[in-house]
């Protein structure tokens, strides 16, 4: 397979929605897409090979120490890059399949828990007496989890079916003063929803394995580090997100994404 800028216009999507993609992702992803390509390796197989590594660096973070702290973002930046590769391989080679956009969803849904776990063992490893800090690890990682990514589908199919039976599919939000709410709601989700999406989170452990690998210390006696610190504020704030995602799926039905999709234009991309 010839090595050509026709190539990488193929694989690459023409449209990246993503900040941190667009300044370095993709920039890192295609030499590593090129050699894929030169390899038996499929668009699945780096897909599955993308989770284990992001698994690995979330589990680095138990050992609470500042060179597996390293070791942890390192994998998770690779991991990262493994999930944009997966995609191009798959475009450049004419793959992209329903099989591969399952397999990438899986991902999301297994490294943020293994991550917000590793990060509750640790710090209990260094705060043996804060249960009240492995409770919100313990919590940003349930939380994380798909089983509450299915409780919130079917909240949303449960409005789905609450509108077909009263006949206000797909268009019982009609009005200015709905439209001006769904608009306010957007807005709001467009300014939370990217703290949660994955290399968000790469880029906030990353300041903050910097910020301790300097020294740098808060709390009275001077052992709390800013990874706790990022820790305990996605412990208190998933809880709040997520609750308030539920709430909103029972109440909106077919809103948003879920109407643009039934209208078929939703916007987002396939990695596969």
């Amino acid at each position: 397979m010839s090595d050509s800028k026709d190539l990488r216009a193929i694989a690459q999507p023409a449209h990246e929605p993503f900040f941190w993609a667009r300044l370095y992702g993709r920039r890192l992803s295609w030499p590593v897409t090129r050699l894929a390509l030169k390899t038996p390796l499929s668009a699945n197989a780096i897909s599955v090979l993308s989770i284990v590594v992001g698994a690995g660096g979330g589990a680095c973070f138990a050992a609470r120490s500042v060179p597996w702290n390293i070791a942890g973002v390192l994998l998770l930046l690779l991991s990262w890059v493994l999930d944009c590769v997966d995609g191009e391989v798959a475009r450049a080679r004419g793959q992209t399949s329903l099989d591969g956009e399952f397999i990438d969803a899986c991902r999301h849904q297994i490294v943020c828990p293994a991550l917000f776990g590793g990060l509750a063992l640790g710090a209990f490893a260094g705060h043996p007496d804060g249960l009240w800090l492995v409770a919100l690890g313990l919590s940003s990682t349930v939380l994380s989890s798909r089983f509450v990514g299915g409780m919130i589908d079917q909240m949303v199919l449960a409005g789905v079916r609450r509108a077909i039976r009263r006949g206000e599919l797909p268009e019982r939000e009609a009005g200015a003063t709905a439209e001006a709410r769904r608009g306010a709601l957007a807005r709001l989700r467009r300014w939370i929803t990217p703290l949660f999406v994955d290399f968000n989170i790469l880029h906030l452990l990353l300041a903050a394995v910097v910020v301790d690998a300097a020294g740098v210390r808060f709390g009275a006696g001077g052992g709390i580090t800013l990874l706790d610190a990022v820790h305990v504020g996605y412990g208190v704030a998933f809880p709040v997100v997520k609750l308030g995602s539920m709430v909103l799926a029972w109440r909106e039905g077919v809103s948003g994404r879920v109407e643009d999709v039934l209208r078929g234009r939703s916007d987002e991309a396939p990695h596969h």
